[in-house]
């Protein structure tokens, strides 16, 4: 019950491990394995997600509900090109092995090799359990993921269900602003500024666009360029940058040498600001670089 994904010659699947299959702790995580030809498989997974704390020792089948907190099923998985999102089942065992206490929200997790995933934030439900309030079956409540995940107009969509199926299940859905799940602001007004891993541009011209919102008459977003080394790339810094005042999916971003990024920067990284007497308010969700 897995999406695949294509990355670097590699398809990558993903599942939940057995609750024996990594010892010395039996406990429920993400587990990967990676082929070249669909046919022949890695002969171990790899351990992608653990929710549950580090605890050593010998452990037996008794032990199997120790964490409380651990991955359910596996992670739906959505190709972003330049990282990988998944929607895990966040397992929230609460009364010792009693799976009739069991508490199922939905969590976000990220991967930048398809084999590897963290949490964003540690324990944050992106979904929670808490809009099924009834307990069917006398169970509480429990959502199970997807693998449907999409970009449809200005919104992100996601499609899920409930673990145990009741007269009242079916498939649900949820939405967003599109790919503004998550996103980047100062936390204090006197952090104003990020910058961004490298990015490198090997066909072009590309264009870059910010997603971008929050902003207005008193809050205001530069984003500049800089080398891999972190130096300014002369016309294209934070100070030539036009602002970002008016919320938008798609801003595109221009400085005074240009809109251009050429295969010639090499490897570039983007110089954020945030500017204003509300700096607080505006938010940087994402970036796109395009053709």
């Amino acid at each position: 019950m897995s999406g695949v994904v294509k990355w670097r010659g590699l398809y990558y699947v993903n599942g939940r491990a057995d609750l024996s299959a990594h010892r010395p702790t039996a406990v429920r995580r993400l587990a990967t394995f990676a082929s070249a030809d669909f046919e022949h498989w890695s002969p171990c997974s790899a351990v992608g997600l653990d929710r549950g704390p580090v605890v050593y020792g010998p452990s037996t089948a008794d032990h199997a509900h120790q964490y409380y907190e651990e991955i359910h099923l596996r992670a739906a998985l959505w190709d972003r090109q330049s990282v990988r999102m998944g929607m895990h089942g966040m397992w929230h065992d609460h009364f010792s092995g009693d799976r009739a206490g069991v508490v199922m929200d939905l969590g976000l997790a990220l991967s930048h090799d398809a084999i590897h995933f963290h949490e964003p934030i540690p324990g944050f439900r992106i979904v929670l359990a808490r809009e099924q309030p009834e307990r069917p079956l006398g169970v509480w409540p429990s959502l199970t993921q997807g693998q449907g995940m999409e970009n449809f107009g200005d919104r992100t969509l996601y499609w899920y269900s409930l673990w145990r199926g009741t007269a009242r299940s079916g498939v649900r859905m949820i939405s967003w602003a599109r790919d503004q799940l998550g996103y980047l602001k100062p936390f204090r007004t006197d952090e104003q500024k990020a910058i961004s891993c490298p990015a490198r541009v090997e066909a072009g011209p590309m264009r870059a666009f910010a997603n971008v919102s929050g902003v207005g008459e008193h809050s205001r977003l530069r984003v500049g360029l800089l080398d891999e080394g972190l130096r300014p790339i002369p016309g294209c810094a934070v100070q030539d940058a036009e602002p970002l005042a008016v919320d938008a999916l798609r801003a595109p971003l221009r400085w005074r040498g240009g809109d251009a990024l050429t295969p010639a920067m090499g490897a570039v990284r983007f110089d954020v600001r945030f500017e204003g007497v509300r700096v607080e308010d505006g938010r940087l969700h994402a970036v796109y670089l395009e053709r």
